[in-house]
């Protein structure tokens, strides 16, 4: 029996372990702005866009339940040159502390909005930490129903 607690662990450190143990590659504070470079395939003329960031190693007992946001989307300004896109967002005030992973870009241009997203495979380098900096804790919802 003590052999086989003693697999248990061994198996869920090496299976776990890197995982709780990767840090992101850049940690940013609340209000401060995430800069992303990006390339198109075809010469698009975004004239503006937006970043959907989730994370999704949300700890409900830890201080970050004070009512933050737990996912955020930012409007983003553009900057282009001749081979890329450089997107540059601010972190809202409202986001908890957490892992976010970018989830979708939506790019405006003159005459149309198209959206990317990777739900189901994210690109494993769009990560940030965020933690510390300035906070606004949003309200609770007490309830919602229909009317």
């Amino acid at each position: 029996m003590k052999n086989r607690q003693l697999l248990a662990i061994a198996l869920l450190s090496f299976i776990c372990g890197p995982v709780a143990m990767a840090t992101p590659r850049h940690t940013v504070k609340r209000g401060t702005v995430i800069l992303i470079g990006t390339q198109f395939a075809a010469s698009v003329r975004a004239q503006a866009a937006s970043l959907s960031w989730h994370t999704y190693d949300y700890d409900p007992i830890s201080s970050a339940q004070r009512g933050m946001a737990t996912a955020f989307r930012c409007d983003a300004d553009v900057v282009a040159n001749d081979s890329s896109v450089t997107l540059s967002c601010k972190v809202p005030l409202d986001v908890a502390d957490g892992t976010y992973y970018l989830t979708a870009i939506s790019v405006r241009t003159s005459d149309s909005e198209r959206n990317y997203s990777w739900l189901g495979g994210l690109p494993a380098d769009v990560e940030v930490q965020v933690k510390g900096g300035e906070e606004v804790t949003m309200p609770h919802i007490r309830s919602v129903w229909v009317k």
